[in-house]
């Protein structure tokens, strides 16, 4: 994840269709570390998000999942991610194409 966040180049060697990106990175900025391992984790993560953005350019599809006051080492919050990843698929889907 952190050297090719986004594989779009091996995806569409494949051939096999439309490249979907599910994007659970944001801008790398979106919440506030509670601890030192958590905020070197964050400097980290936004330097990750730099190269997703290239990446992401050349998707067919991007689906955006907000992640907001979740941190990077939050497991607790499984549920809420998934349930977050789920109504961001459902409003894809919903959208007139």
């Amino acid at each position: 994840a952190l050297e090719s966040p986004f594989p779009v180049d091996a995806a569409k060697a494949l051939g096999l269709g439309k490249i979907v990106c599910v994007d659970v990175l944001g801008k790398g900025n979106d919440f506030a570390p509670d601890d030192s391992v958590e905020e070197q984790l964050s400097a980290l993560m936004k330097t990750t998000s730099v190269l997703a953005r290239g990446a992401l350019k050349d998707c067919d599809v991007i689906i955006s999942v907000p992640m907001e006051s979740i941190g990077y080492l939050d497991f607790e919050a499984k549920a809420e991610m998934i349930y977050r990843g789920r109504t961001a698929v459902q409003k894809w889907l919903e959208k007139p194409k």
